[in-house]
């Protein structure tokens, strides 16, 4: 009899490893456990702790069970027997008679016996191995040994699989990295080559060039001093997101008025948003103040403008800021070419730009990964909304200065005017 069930439970060994699925893995170990022990119906089920329920996933034998396959049950179900079989002891009871708390999962009329064996990998509780039989006293010890070494086969293939799923997530994603990696140096080399070429240019042109008057050189000098500007403005967003990454970015907090700041940056940003035939506008109401790093918001807004900017045309972009459910909303919005859907989930993620075009739209794809974890780094958020071709919506949302609030609340209800520039 020994023989017999070490030769049937080699051979369920096998077939459990060789498995594709789990499906097969339940279902080879189920096929061997009918063939070992008397049982009149058997089960596996399977535990989710993220929902906190428990599903049979395979059942065979007779009667009808009162939890069929695919139907799920609270983890509270099981009561203190849970906590045993988390500790990896089974739950043997050998007559169910006058035992309804003990009857689970399993119960029907006709049932007698009951042996539940825990599913453990690593000593985490993935599910159940469940046994009834329509006679009391059925399970002997050899029993519970022979349950116990299918579970055991059936929570190591599982921890196999689950490993083989993380190691396959953990490929892909270094994968991914690595492909956005290279489209950002592929990128780089360009953004970088092109102020340069031109700071080399235009500085080889003035140190050959004789005869040049002194209105054509400081022409030649602006340009190489823009060219200049740009190559300092890409090496410094690299610099910048490195030292995020790495930790090393203070954040220096104080109150800040924000109409202030978007005149400020009105004056900056505002030819480019006219050369490209953009309409403007700007509504903010005055001393409204927050608490943030001034020269990191102002980077983040800069930044927001400086895409509107560049991916509307012929359009308009607007900045709003209103007081919402203690939080301060600044938005920033355009009717742009938009984002597509697809490429919103990774818009903020490092070394990946959302249109792809480096010739037409130049920059490195770093301002809104660094944008965002400077917002994260002053206690607020970073949102966006697009659809292709309709425009998009950035959302930075700020706590407000408390000294600033009570005067913000008195103004608005009073229905003081908000500034607005057109």
């Amino acid at each position: 009899m020994d023989h017999h069930r070490t030769q049937i439970l080699y051979s369920i060994a096998r077939q459990v490893l060789r498995a594709s699925s789990l499906d097969d893995v339940i279902d080879s170990a189920l096929a061997g456990l009918t063939a070992l022990v008397p049982a009149w119906r058997v089960s596996v089920g399977l535990l989710d702790d993220t929902d906190h329920t428990y599903t049979i996933h395979e059942a065979r034998g007779e009667g009808r069970a009162t939890l069929p396959p695919g139907r799920s049950i609270p983890l509270a179900s099981f009561g203190a027997d849970l906590r045993l079989l988390r500790r990896g002891q089974v739950d043997l009871v050998h007559d169910l008679r006058g035992r309804r708390d003990k009857a689970g999962h399993m119960q029907d009329s006709m049932l007698r016996s009951q042996l539940i064996v825990p599913i453990r990998d690593q000593q985490e509780l993935l599910g159940t191995v469940n046994v009834g039989a329509d006679r009391p006293g059925v399970f002997t010890p050899a029993h519970v040994e022979i349950v116990s070494e299918l579970a055991d086969l059936i929570g190591t293939a599982m921890g196999k699989a689950r490993l083989r799923d993380e190691l396959l997530l953990a490929h892909d994603q270094a994968m991914q990295a690595s492909e956005a990696k290279s489209a950002f140096l592929a990128t780089m080399s360009h953004e970088l080559r092109t102020p340069l070429n031109a700071i080399i240019g235009y500085t080889e042109l003035i140190a050959e060039e004789e005869g040049m008057s002194i209105e054509d050189v400081r022409a030649d000098l602006t340009r190489v001093h823009a060219s200049a500007e740009h190559l300092l403005a890409l090496i410094n967003d690299i610099l910048d997101l490195a030292k995020v990454e790495a930790g090393q970015i203070q954040i220096d907090p104080a109150p800040l008025e924000l109409l202030g700041l978007l005149e400020d940056l009105e004056e900056v940003i505002e030819p480019l948003i006219l050369e490209r035939g953009n309409q403007w506008s700007l509504d903010c109401p005055p001393d409204l103040e927050v608490v943030c790093d001034p020269l990191r918001l102002r980077q983040v807004v800069l930044n927001l403008l400086g895409n509107a900017a560049k991916f509307t045309q012929r359009g308009t972009i607007t900045v709003q800021v209103r007081a919402e459910g203690g939080w301060i909303r600044l938005t920033v919005e355009d009717t742009g070419i938009g984002i597509p859907e697809g490429l919103l989930p990774t818009l903020f993620d490092p070394f990946t730009q959302a249109h792809r075009s480096p010739h037409r739209y130049k920059g490195t794809g770093l301002g809104l990964a660094i944008s965002l974890r400077y917002v994260e780094l002053m206690g607020g958020r970073l949102e966006v909304s697009s659809e292709e071709g309709r425009g998009s919506r950035f959302t930075v949302w700020l706590r407000p200065h408390e000294e600033a609030r009570p005067q913000l609340v008195s103004q608005l209800r009073a229905g003081v005017p908000t500034h607005q520039t057109q």
